[in-house]
């Protein structure tokens, strides 16, 4: 869970890191010549505990916003990104909702992982990953029981579907 997103200045990036065990972030800004920080900043929640090493961080393509996911924790911490100052703001920790595995040997297994996430290319949306579930997020929707909407599940039978992981944009977005 590090991702970087380069500085309001065009030159220099800023690199963010969710300590382990703690709700804490870690920033460190890269200039040309030298590396500051590390700064940390801390909210209230989530507490991602010591056993949520799995997950993913990530910036939206133009760095106004941060989301973070961790394994076990089944919520999404968002953020809005200030790209000058590396500052955090306006903090929101969404629930995922829990879906249908698909797992033929107990129709009734749920996916509570969250292992991977990523904004759309406009920053509207952002995807998040468990192990065997696709998820969108409309950012723009306040109503947790419209917001989320499921794309998908295993894209091949279940005895040789791999898993989902981390998910990042494609080069065209």
């Amino acid at each position: 869970q590090m991702m970087a997103c380069r500085h309001g200045d065009g030159q220099s990036w800023w690199l963010l890191k969710q300590a382990s065990d703690t709700n804490m972030i870690y920033k460190f800004l890269f200039t040309a010549d030298s590396v500051y920080g590390p700064y940390i900043q801390g909210f209230s929640e989530p507490h991602f505990t010591k056993w949520d090493v799995c997950g993913q961080a990530m910036f939206s393509a133009d760095g106004t916003k941060y989301a973070t996911t961790t394994l076990r924790a089944g919520k999404v911490f968002i953020a809005d990104f200030d790209r000058c100052s590396g500052m955090l703001s306006n903090p929101k920790v969404v629930d995922i909702p829990l879906q249908l595995s698909q797992n033929p040997a107990d129709s009734a297994e749920r996916d509570s992982s969250a292992v991977g996430l990523c904004f759309s290319p406009n920053g509207r949306f952002l995807y998040v990953s468990g192990f065997f579930t696709v998820q969108q997020y409309d950012l723009q929707d306040s109503n947790p029981a419209t917001a989320w909407t499921l794309l998908g599940g295993p894209d091949t039978t279940w005895q040789v579907f791999q898993r989902y992981d981390n998910i990042y944009p494609g080069p065209d977005g």
